[in-house]
């Protein structure tokens, strides 16, 4: 994520928050961002060839009933030909509302789908290990065997039966002969 990126979600995280709107502003830019996603919008909101007022409309029309500020922070950036920026708002935006509320997101890896009861007792985990409230998504990884991989930022805790394997296949090749 850019850093102009960042500096624009501050701002207009600042001004959520002293407006109390910051979920609404948070699912608004989450809704856009996803719009962006489809290469055939990105191609047109972002293309040059695109006139600013026809720009103005497809935001506009993907935003659709949305609160005032984001409508007004998204008029700000495409006013400023910032719209490169527009996809990146929400992570940006994302991470300076997990970090006012004490979160930090996380990623959860498994060979198989997880029941409800183990990911309560892996999030638990997840948060003790990190010091803070953990927002954590799932992924299935077969490759895993089975086990978990829990990362949380730069940290990588590694309980799979993969790591198990290749531990063990590292301490075999290591002892003398």
């Amino acid at each position: 994520m850019s850093r102009l990126a960042q500096r624009y979600a501050k701002a207009i995280f600042g001004v959520a928050q002293a407006s109390s709107s910051v979920d609404a502003v948070g699912a608004d830019l989450e809704r856009l961002s996803e719009s962006l996603g489809d290469p055939a919008i990105s191609a047109q909101v972002l293309s040059p060839v695109t006139k600013s007022d026809v720009r103005a409309k497809i935001i506009e029309r993907l935003l659709g009933d949305c609160d005032e500020l984001t409508t007004k922070a998204v008029g700000v950036v495409l006013q400023r030909r910032r719209e490169s920026i527009l996809a990146e708002l929400a992570p940006a935006f994302g991470a300076l509302l997990r970090e006012s509320r004490g979160e930090v997101l996380g990623v959860i890896e498994t060979a198989k789908p997880l029941e409800e009861a183990d990911f309560q007792v892996l999030k638990a985990r997840a948060s003790k290990l990190a010091g803070k409230a953990a927002s954590l998504t799932v992924n299935i990884n077969p490759d895993l065997i089975g086990g978990v991989r829990i990362r949380i930022g730069n940290t990588l805790y590694d309980g799979s039966v993969v790591s198990v394997i290749e531990d063990l296949e590292r301490a075999l090749l290591d002892v003398p002969l």
